[in-house]
């Protein structure tokens, strides 16, 4: 995932730490659980967990207890590690962040969109 579109959804929500991390943790989650084919019905059936659970974790709404992370960890063949692992910026990934918000935020969100734009037709 690029850097704008973490950072417009860091903006989006207002985030703090704690919330990028659990967002970051549910992204990893939805990344593997998609790779393995499985839908978040499978996976909630899976696990034991509600599927509206799923759906929050997925989306970074609610941090999951640990034995909740192992028991996803354990279902989809996931290092525990690798789900707690901290978001990783670069320092170029900064400097672009620092760069976006000299532009102030309305132009920002403009910038965000059509970096997203660009990446997802490059993913195509």
């Amino acid at each position: 995932m690029g850097v704008a579109k973490y950072i417009k959804i860091l903006i989006e929500q207002k985030e703090t730490p704690s919330k990028a991390i659990a967002w970051a943790i549910g992204q990893r989650i939805k990344i593997a659980r998609e790779e393995q084919e499985l839908s978040q019905d499978e996976l909630a059936k899976k696990t034991g967990i509600a599927r509206p659970n799923i759906v929050r974790i997925e989306k970074g709404r609610h941090m999951p207890s640990y034995s909740t992370l192992q028991k996803i960890a354990l279902t989809l063949n996931l290092d525990i590690n690798h789900l707690l692992a901290k978001p990783a910026v670069s320092a170029q990934d900064m400097a672009e962040f620092a760069e976006m918000a000299e532009l102030g935020i309305d132009d920002w969100g403009k910038e965000l969109e059509s970096e997203d734009k660009l990446e997802s037709r490059l993913s195509k």
